[in-house]
């Protein structure tokens, strides 16, 4: 199987972007601590951008609101630490709630913070597909006036006013922003025919067809939902070979996508072949204040709780919807 040819260099990748995590978390670092990083050799010491303050109204003063656990050690440790010690030429995996106002706001703050580090590299979107690529080249460092029509937005998908500050600063200051997505034309020609998508394995093909059970509300079988696990998977795919195409090796890149996506057991990782990578889940906070409590299954049972993925950062929460009741209107 495709999984068992890549699985141990893979892993010694992510165990070594890790190392330098955890010995800034072993220092006791505090969450609005600045830590020098080491980088190519020589000592750089972080700029330090203000966090913005809350937006989501719901479990402000929740204890986990504001920090950042790092899984494998069970420890918080400092988003700015974080973002220090991620070596040039990796990748940082950003996992969002699409609607969540503090998960978009994250965003723009640790762009803001590598930018101001000179660190800042490629940052790709799930958002933006390859239709949108030439449109985005031509407003590269022109973001501020850069406008929904001008980027042949997709609106109906993506509403721009969650994305248009993370974009345009991008614009302004990353090496390139990346369309990380297929088209809609490309997409359709996949739909009529995930039978040539090339799958991990078939339990992870199955395990998807059950998050997409359940993220539809059970309304349909995890047997009619695998057509859409191989749709996902091939997404994946897709903002692999981009993520690859546009690495920059003497900077930080960043992708931006939805919290499935970023998992390490199940998502984009899976198909990065040997990049080091740092994935964070952005997560609202119930009434546990366990952080691991938050985790998702992982996708084999005997999996640690680091195979999903390497930090979970905690923000309030937004009123609750019952999405189940729009789907099924």
């Amino acid at each position: 199987m495709y999984k068992q040819s890549r699985r141990l260099k893979s892993a010694r990748l992510k165990l070594a972007v890790l190392a330098g995590v955890m010995l800034l978390a072993a220092t006791g670092c505090s969450q609005v601590a600045q830590a020098p990083s080491l980088l190519n050799g020589q000592a750089q010491t972080s700029a330090a951008v203000a966090m913005p303050p809350w937006q989501a109204p719901e479990r402000q003063e929740h204890p986990l609101v504001g920090t950042l656990y790092q899984v494998s050690s069970a420890q918080q440790v400092s988003a700015r630490a974080v973002l220090a010690g991620l070596p040039a030429g990796s990748w940082l995996l950003l996992g969002e709630q699409h609607d969540h106002p503090d998960h978009h706001q994250l965003q723009l703050w640790v762009l803001q913070q590598l930018a101001a580090e000179q660190r800042l590299g490629a940052v790709a979107m799930e958002m933006l597909n390859t239709e949108q690529q030439a449109a985005l080249d031509a407003q590269l460092t022109q973001g501020a006036q850069s406008s929904p029509e001008a980027l042949n937005w997709p609106e109906r998908g993506w509403p721009f006013a969650n994305y248009q500050a993370q974009v345009r600063f991008a614009l302004d200051h990353a090496v390139r922003v990346v369309a990380a997505d297929y088209n809609d034309s490309e997409k359709t020609a996949l739909r009529q025919n995930t039978g040539s998508v090339t799958e991990y394995s078939a339990e992870h093909t199955g395990y998807l067809a059950e998050l997409i059970v359940k993220s539809h509300c059970g309304m349909f079988t995890a047997e009619r939902a695998r057509p859409a696990a191989r749709m996902q998977i091939a997404r994946d795919q897709q903002m692999a070979r981009q993520m690859l195409a546009n690495k920059q090796s003497n900077k930080v890149n960043v992708l931006i996508a939805g919290g499935q996506h970023v998992r390490k057991d199940i998502g984009v990782p899976l198909w990065l072949e040997e990049q080091p990578v740092l994935s964070i889940l952005l997560v609202s906070v119930t009434e546990s204040t366990n952080p691991q409590d938050y985790l998702p299954k992982a996708l084999t049972a005997d999996a640690p709780a680091s195979a999903v993925a390497d930090l979970i950062w905690f923000v309030p929460a937004i009123p609750a919807m019952d999405y189940c009741a729009q789907l099924k209107s």
